[in-house]
């Protein structure tokens, strides 16, 4: 079919659609900082496209691809099928204009389904434009909070397990509302959970707290002492054990939202088993966190959260190094900017 515009702002919708219909654009672009969604929905597209059928399958892989070799392959007929399928990934032309290829989109034969999979995508380029115009992009984005707890719920009733808000929250928060993230997790509850039949938050804090959330809370004291070679080496320590910018900074801001409510609940001349119950926080942790909110006013905190709000936009966005930002947001924290 010719070239078709995605109608409608969720990807998921328009891919099922395209699937259900067996109508395709003859271009797709699939981006966004959801990595999970993407795959997923991507290799749901390309395997109905194909019929299952490599045959008529062509994939150009990173860096390098030589743009002469992809519109060859684009203008070759399927082998006795409706559809030949070239699916380029994390190729960088995005980033270019690449006024030969942006030319040819317009060109692509009928019967080819061209499918870009890309994680840095320039929008001023010629390329982009072209994709836009002729076919269809595909953004993918992290739901919000309420729908990845409906998601995790919907996930563990598949497997007849029955989870809580509270535990669905708590397995967000933990996963930094990383998709991949949240999928392990879930997959190693289920295993763990399968004879009782339910996952509780004590089950999650069992089995999904790792040493991340001790090394966030150092790292908060080493901040709040203006200690930065502590904080950055701590920070170092959670990317060498493979933790995700995001979670990490999903970490930072709960540690600072606990600050902030037991600051104001101390302000508010509550008892300590009521703050420990509001804050979320161990009875016999509380001591710890009442210490680090000494180093802080209410204000302060409040200021810190927007920024911790801030910093995570950027972290979302497409085209930024995740690791440099948040050392860089550490770094200002330790300095109190």
């Amino acid at each position: 079919m010719a070239g078709k515009k995605a109608a409608g702002p969720d990807p998921m919708t328009v891919v099922n659609d395209h699937v259900s219909k067996n109508e395709y654009s003859r271009v797709y672009l699939f981006m966004g900082p959801e990595a999970y969604l993407l795959n997923q929905f991507r290799d749901k597209l390309i395997s109905a496209a194909t019929e299952g059928d490599d045959m008529n399958l062509v994939r150009f892989g990173n860096k390098g691809v030589d743009v002469k070799s992809l519109i060859s392959e684009c203008d070759t007929m399927p082998f006795f099928s409706e559809h030949r399928v070239i699916v380029v990934t994390d190729s960088e032309l995005f980033k270019s204009a690449q006024d030969e290829l942006a030319e040819y989109i317009p060109n692509l034969p009928d019967s080819t389904v061209l499918v870009f999979s890309e994680k840095n995508v320039d929008k001023k380029f010629k390329l982009y434009k072209a994709v836009d115009k002729a076919g269809t992009v595909l953004n993918f984005e992290t739901p919000d909070a309420d729908s990845l707890v409906k998601w995790i719920a919907k996930l563990f009733g598949d497997a007849e397990i029955k989870v809580d808000k509270a535990a669905a929250g708590r397995i967000v928060e933990v996963s930094g509302e990383d998709m991949m993230a949240i999928s392990n997790e879930v997959e190693k509850l289920i295993s763990y959970c399968h004879d009782k039949g339910a996952v509780t938050i004590e089950d999650v804090n069992t089995l999904c707290v790792s040493d991340a959330e001790d090394k966030v809370f150092d790292m908060i004291d080493a901040i709040s002492a203006h200690n930065t070679d502590k904080a950055l080496k701590l920070y170092t320590d959670l990317l060498s054990l493979k933790e995700a910018p995001v979670k990490i900074l999903a970490l930072i801001n709960m540690n600072y939202m606990r600050l902030a409510t037991i600051k104001m609940m101390e302000k508010d001349g509550a008892g300590r088993s009521e703050i420990a119950k509001y804050a979320k926080v161990p009875p016999f942790l509380l001591g710890k966190y009442q210490s680090q909110t000494r180093n802080y006013t209410y204000k302060e905190l409040l200021e810190i959260l927007e920024k911790c709000q801030e910093t995570g936009r950027i972290l979302r966005s497409v085209n930024v190094n995740k690791d440099r930002t948040l050392e860089i947001f550490i770094l200002k924290l330790c300095n109190n900017q």
